[in-house]
């Protein structure tokens, strides 16, 4: 019988030694790193916001405006920035969808060295990752050539030095078919430029995007409360080991 119960003791001693060494650790050990919800850096990601003072997109039932600037975005210089709603092809998100080739600029003031398109400055840390995503969608109807636009990553005065691509989403269909482009880099200045270029026949069609999203993730630091409960959790543990230790004594 005494065998028994030094058996049973030095396993329950056991099972209580490594509780307490889990315990004791770290506590980046013992709890699953907690990632922190991602936040949109962008304002007006999905084009859904006021856009000039005094104008919002909610007026805007069916139809399309220029803007040179909408909230968040600007538009290249001499260009427009078109917000569209239930005119062709239905949105990725929310209501409204941006066409890239806009309406109402002279095509004669663009070049590759002055592009038509829109941007969006955004405040990064140098070093630090983030994640760019948007949808994209050719216009409905549209032939392949109509479809092509650059994203571009960088800073200010040369954006496109992180990062840059272009996107052909080929002819349109009877209606919009969106994709996801996803793209990491790491910033290198106080302020990162966002920026899409149009590149397809400047005729006034051709080219969506909507939902632009600029991300970067981080690691939660347990709240104090959770701490003070593993601290209660291992004392706990090693007055347990105390007692089923004294009994081990006692059997012996």
């Amino acid at each position: 019988m005494k065998l028994s119960l030094r058996t049973l003791s030095l396993s329950a001693t056991l099972t209580i030694l490594s509780a307490v060494g889990i315990s004791q650790a770290p506590a980046s050990a013992v709890l699953a790193s907690t990632p922190v919800t991602s936040v949109n850096l962008l304002v007006n990601g999905s084009f859904e916001d006021t856009t000039l003072a005094g104008t919002s997109q909610a007026q805007l039932t069916s139809g399309w405006a220029t803007y040179s600037q909408i909230n968040g975005w600007s538009a290249t210089p001499n260009g427009k920035i078109e917000v569209q709603r239930g005119v062709a092809g239905t949105p990725y998100a929310g209501s409204n969808l941006i066409e890239l080739d806009s309406h109402n600029y002279d095509k004669s003031k663009f070049s590759a060295n002055n592009p038509l398109g829109l941007y969006q400055d955004v405040a990064t840390v140098a070093g630090q990752s983030y994640t760019l995503s948007f949808a994209y969608s050719a216009r409905p109807n549209i032939a392949a050539a109509e479809n092509i636009f650059d994203i571009l990553v960088g800073d200010i005065g040369n954006v496109g030095n992180i990062f840059k691509t272009t996107i052909s989403d080929g002819a349109g269909g009877a209606n919009t078919a969106w994709s996801i482009f996803t793209t990491t880099f790491t910033a290198n200045n106080a302020l990162s430029r966002i920026q899409f270029n149009y590149k397809g026949n400047l005729d006034t069609y051709g080219a969506y995007i909507d939902d632009v999203k600029l991300v970067t993730s981080a690691t939660a630091v347990p709240e104090p409360s959770t701490m003070a409960g593993m601290v209660v959790v291992g004392l706990g543990l090693v007055s347990l080991k105390k007692r089923n230790t004294s009994k081990k004594l006692l059997a012996s």
